[in-house]
């Protein structure tokens, strides 16, 4: 009797210790969201600098379908007709106005689309961090170290006092394996598993590993994808 409450003790810790999501870049119903059954939802918003058709619906659906925090993914856009970042991001808040639009949180997606030049690449990535500062954004970075060492180069740490998104296939809900890079000694979000197929779409999978903050006082200092009302049934996990 003893060993069966210690194992349900444990279970039942296991079970709180963490918060399942996933990120998307196409449109999902709520039907979708409800059988994903994840937590949080991340979901494509800009890119190519326009808003992205499916954000605003998305953001909904995900609400609706009891999810209890939502994010926003910017990916910047570097061929000769994209303005500079800095109007990007004016762009992307007019977007988010028009559509009124609130996010627990804004992710800069770096990837191998940014400039070959290091000290370009460095530049852009500048006044991305410091217009959304300026907006007063909860924002962070979504980044794999690989990339990052390529984009940006190790030494270059302007956004490591933000929040840190990483990404590392088939590795498990768990940060055990995150290898510092770009001044971020330890990491809030990671993406998990790429390209998962389920429900009827293709998503990515996610795991946050705090507790959901309950302070007003979210932001830069804060947990990433937290919130004042917390979801109730907060050990639910993205099915694969």
């Amino acid at each position: 009797m003893k060993f069966l409450v210690c194992l349900l003790i444990c279970l039942s810790v296991s079970l709180v210790s963490g918060y399942l999501g996933v990120d998307v870049s196409t449109a999902v119903s709520v039907s979708q969201f409800q059988c994903i059954n994840g937590d949080f939802a991340i979901m494509r918003c800009f890119y190519d600098n326009q808003g992205d058709p499916n954000c605003a619906q998305n953001h909904q659906n995900a609400l609706q379908a009891g999810y209890f925090a939502t994010g926003a993914m910017f990916i910047p856009c570097f061929n000769d007709t994209c303005p500079s970042p800095a109007v990007q991001v004016k762009n992307f808040e007019q977007f988010r106005d028009a559509n009124h639009l609130t996010f627990n949180h804004y992710w800069i997606v770096v990837s191998e689309d940014w400039p070959n030049s290091q000290s370009t690449s460095q530049a852009a990535y500048k006044q991305i961090v410091d217009a959304m500062n300026n907006l007063q954004y909860d924002f962070g970075t979504f980044a794999n170290r690989t990339t990052w060492m390529n984009v940006m180069g190790n030494g270059f740490q302007y956004g490591k006092n933000f929040p840190l998104w990483y990404s590392h296939d088939n590795s498990g809900e768990t940060f055990t394996d995150y290898s510092p890079f770009g001044g971020w000694k330890e990491a809030s979000l990671k993406q998990y598993h790429y390209s998962a197929y389920t429900c009827g779409i293709n998503c990515n999978l996610d795991y946050l590993p705090s507790p959901v903050s309950t302070s007003p006082e979210v932001g830069s200092s804060g947990s990433p994808m937290a919130t004042d009302h917390p979801h109730p049934s907060a050990t639910s996990g993205a099915s694969n």
